[in-house]
């Protein structure tokens, strides 16, 4: 990403953050221009971040409406955004027993705690068990999260005993979806659109193992094999992340919201990640074109 995009950015963050504070540019010109001073966190840094925005208008405005705050952003002219806002969507058309994409991790799933989000949809009815996630070594079921008929469930090195939240089911609109587990004191929760479920206790003192298979779409009752269609997902997924650790409640909100551009998995990172598809799964190339984020 270059310094230009990143300078709209902090730009449009800025306004976001404010609510109200609007940064008008009236007419095309080669002397008006913004000039940002940031430092962002962790080791990087930009600092004399210089913006000069000719031939485009940007409009910021912030209404409430019901109490609830909403931003329109409209950008003209700006090919340079419109890549940065590309991502991937795995598309799983249809019920099979032999679609589903393989991830390769970034390091090994040797793990005391972890932090798992992606956004997904499905019109599947909420009576059927969906796969959303799978890890399995060669010996088990070592991290599966489904949705299920009382709501969402993970299950660490089991098939019969997890843990279960009753939560509303999947639908054609996605929602960004988050689970996290810590060893020590097995606490774990389920995050929608940012959102935290209560925390229920669940695998004290495990470790998830290594060494094994990460798939979407399927559940491999062996390793890379043995799939059931019943239980195969149809609908689409994205923005896989995830961590060795959990992660704090404003940066959970944050990736809901597209905020925390900085924050990428160290374990699972989408926009850096390595797959394999296999059978029909479309890999969709997707543009945001505005981004409604101000609660």
């Amino acid at each position: 990403m270059n310094s230009g995009v990143i300078a709209l950015l902090l730009l449009l963050s800025l306004a976001l953050a404010n609510c109200g504070n609007v940064l008008l540019f009236p007419q095309e010109t080669d002397t008006a221009y913004v000039q940002l001073s940031v430092r962002l966190p962790g080791e990087m840094s930009w600092t004399g971040i210089l913006s000069s925005i000719t031939s485009m208008g940007m409009l910021f405005r912030c209404c409430k409406r019901n109490k609830m705050k909403t931003v329109f952003v409209v950008l003209l002219l700006l090919p340079a955004l419109d890549s940065a806002h590309k991502r991937n969507v795995f598309l799983f058309p249809q019920e099979t027993d032999t679609a589903y994409v393989q991830l390769t991790s970034e390091k090994p799933l040797n793990l005391q705690a972890f932090t798992l989000c992606m956004r997904v949809a499905s019109e599947l009815p909420n009576d059927r068990e969906t796969i959303l996630f799978a890890y399995r070594t060669n010996e088990a079921d070592e991290l599966n999260v489904w949705q299920e008929k009382e709501g969402y469930s993970l299950y660490l090195r089991s098939s019969g005993e997890g843990v279960t939240f009753k939560l509303p089911p999947l639908s054609v609109v996605p929602i960004h979806l988050c689970v996290t587990w810590e060893s020590g004191t097995g606490a774990t929760a389920f995050w929608v659109n940012g959102r935290r479920t209560m925390l229920k206790i669940y695998r004290r003192g495990f470790s998830v193992s290594q060494d094994g298979a990460i798939i979407l779409g399927q559940d491999p009752d062996s390793y890379l094999g043995n799939f059931d269609k019943n239980q195969s997902f149809v609908g689409e997924i994205t923005d896989v992340h995830m961590w060795d650790s959990v992660l704090g409640a404003g940066q959970i909100k944050q990736l809901y919201e597209y905020q925390d551009l900085g924050v990428r998995g160290n374990v699972l990172d989408w926009n850096s990640l390595k797959y394999k598809i296999s059978g029909n799964v479309v890999d969709v190339s997707e543009v945001d074109t505005e981004i409604n984020t101000c609660t």
